[in-house]
């Protein structure tokens, strides 16, 4: 380790014992991006997950690499494991479950086949799966949406069983992207991105996803499936959109009432953008004046950071690079 790391004790057996919600999971690091002879951008630095007692004591569980900044997003003292969402160079990021009894890193599909999927090919866990807000009784809704605003799916994590429960959403728009990608619609190299234009509000327990069907990226004339999900029920209306033949382009711009409101544009920018209000119920749209200020909402709530400010800190908490005490539950 680094010669600043604060004081840390390797984790016995009989750690487990004693580790309850009073503790905290923490992340000492001195990752840091550098550029190497050829001047290419590269990683350097250590980097751990540790956990911590109440009165700050430190205990190694870890070594989390240095191909990426690692931030703690959840974790569960009761079942022993830790999310971290890994932040490489660029557009490179993934999403990873500690086991912290072992330490073991897992960057594959830590869900047992519950969380949304990132492509059809392969059918790996999507990287944008985040937890986003906490239910009364504990439960966790984690949402994939990645930075570019794309949506995908979403997933809970039911703390007191350990478990994960999927949502029925998230195989209607793995199986569209697989019948577009069979087709050959995005094209020979693709893998079939399982994801779409969307509007999430964690407040009104509603999303939106818009999903391409046919046509393929920049064809003329695609069409689209387009999903009102309620996030309390887990149930979700879907409808068929087919724009007007000039759009080579389409995306939701989130839902008022009981429409799902619908803009779309010409690649070259020769015929003007166009709005709908579409009745996802009776599958009619109507055209609506374009608000070209408005884009997709994604109200994602602030879990992680809501659980990271509460409790009661270790007395060294401004040691580590990253600090987060055990949830909370009701």
């Amino acid at each position: 380790m680094d010669d600043d790391e604060p004081a840390a004790y390797e984790a016995p057996a009989w750690l487990w014992e004693w580790v309850d919600d009073s503790w905290s999971t923490a992340i000492y690091s001195t990752v840091e991006l550098v550029t190497d002879a050829d001047g290419a951008p590269v990683f350097e630095g250590v980097q751990w997950l540790y956990l911590l007692a109440p009165d700050g004591t430190a205990f190694r569980i870890a070594d989390l690499g240095h191909d990426a900044f690692a931030t703690i997003v959840d974790w569960d003292p009761d079942h022993r494991r830790a999310w971290l969402h890994l932040q490489g160079f660029g557009e490179s990021w993934d999403v990873a479950e500690v086991a912290l009894e072992t330490g073991v890193v897992d960057t594959e599909d830590f869900t047992d086949g519950a969380g949304p999927r990132a492509t059809v090919e392969g059918g790996g866990l999507s990287a944008d799966l985040l937890p986003r807000d906490v239910a009364a009784d504990g439960t966790r809704l984690w949402a994939a949406v990645s930075p570019f605003g794309d949506t995908g799916g979403v997933a809970w994590y039911e703390p007191l069983a350990g478990e994960w429960k999927p949502s029925s959403v998230n195989d209607a728009l793995f199986d569209i992207t697989q019948a577009r990608h069979a087709r050959g619609d995005d094209g020979v190299h693709s893998p079939g991105s399982v994801s779409g234009s969307g509007w999430l509000s964690i407040e009104s327990e509603r999303a939106i996803y818009m999903v391409a069907d046919a046509g393929g990226q920049g064809a003329a004339a695609p069409t689209y499936v387009i999903f009102d999900h309620d996030l309390g029920d887990d149930s979700f209306i879907q409808s068929a959109f087919t724009p007007p033949g000039s759009a080579t382009g389409c995306q939701a711009q989130g839902p008022v009432d009981e429409e799902v409101i619908v803009m779309c544009w010409n690649i070259d920018a020769s015929v003007p953008e166009t709005g709908w209000a579409v009745d996802l119920e009776s599958g009619d749209a109507v055209e609506v004046p374009v608000d070209l200020e408005q884009t997709p909402n994604h109200d994602l709530g602030s879990y992680t950071e809501d659980v990271k400010a509460q409790g009661t800190q270790p007395p060294n908490a401004d040691d580590w690079t990253d600090l987060m005490p055990a949830p909370q539950l009701p």
